[in-house]
């Protein structure tokens, strides 16, 4: 977990926690954002870095993430929110979203996600 959303490290701590149990309870589900060529356009906030069976170099994977597109800001979660802690942690993202200095990172272009958006719902 990373400082990305403005977390204190409580607030850190508390996600990491919550991993194993509550927000990946029923499954884990992660956007390969190193195969999609997104991962240093994207400020991930939990980054599951994938080792096993490595062929050429670690798999980045993020289970939370935020991007500027455009004017807006994209927000990317596939953790379970279902749950009490999920909720949580889902309050504590819209919080940080709705602040006006969300983003001051690197930009995600718009025809990258639409070509990503495109490609992936066609599988």
């Amino acid at each position: 977990c990373d400082q990305a959303l403005g977390f204190s490290e409580q607030e850190n701590s508390a996600v990491l926690d919550l991993l194993d149990y509550d927000l990946t309870r029923r499954i884990t589900r992660t956007v390969p954002t190193g195969e999609l060529g997104i991962a240093d356009q994207v400020e991930p906030a939990v980054r599951l870095v994938w080792t096993h069976d490595m062929q050429e170099r670690p798999k980045l994977l993020d289970s939370l993430f935020t991007a500027k597109v455009g004017e807006g800001l994209l927000v990317v979660s596939s953790l379970d929110h279902s749950e009490d802690a999920g909720q949580w942690l889902l309050g504590k993202v819209l919080e940080f979203a709705a602040r006006e200095d969300a983003w001051s990172g690197a930009e995600l272009e718009g025809k990258v996600l639409r070509r990503w958006t495109v490609e992936t719902s066609q599988r």
